[in-house]
């Protein structure tokens, strides 16, 4: 799996499960009482902030903190990447805890989610490729 991708799908599974209650659970319970209750999320928080030490634990902290706050999620991917690229052991070691964790993700699943707020929005998603959505009001 391309660096991009798995730094993208890493960022996708933390924004959508349990990610903060999930890391408190995990300072409480071994992995699979936190797999059971966070799908794995917690597991990949403390695999990050085992990786992002010193000047760059911010991070991990910021996005965690605010987790509404897309410029820390847009950090946080564009800083993984880069060490994905860079590190192509580190890369496997993630491709394999997001195996056991989620592992529809490891299979190049697609997952999607929608946060819509407000009056009158429309929302669809599609997988896949060469399709066509349209929305008639």
């Amino acid at each position: 799996m391309e660096p991009t991708e798995l730094a993208q799908q890493t960022i996708d599974l933390l924004q959508t499960e349990a990610g903060e209650a999930a890391e408190a659970l995990a300072d409480r319970a071994g992995n699979a009482a936190v797999d059971a209750v966070a799908g794995g999320a917690a597991r990949v928080w403390v695999w990050l902030k085992s990786r992002f030490t010193g000047s760059d634990a911010n991070v991990v902290t910021d996005a965690e903190a605010e987790p509404d706050a897309d410029e820390h999620w847009d950090i946080l991917r564009g800083k993984l990447t880069k060490r994905l690229k860079a590190d192509p052991d580190l890369a496997k070691e993630l491709q394999g805890l997001l195996a056991e964790v989620a592992p529809e993700l490891a299979a190049g699943a697609v997952r999607q989610h929608a946060d819509v707020r407000g009056r009158g929005n429309v929302t669809t998603q599609v997988g896949g490729s060469s399709n066509k959505v349209t929305i008639t009001r």
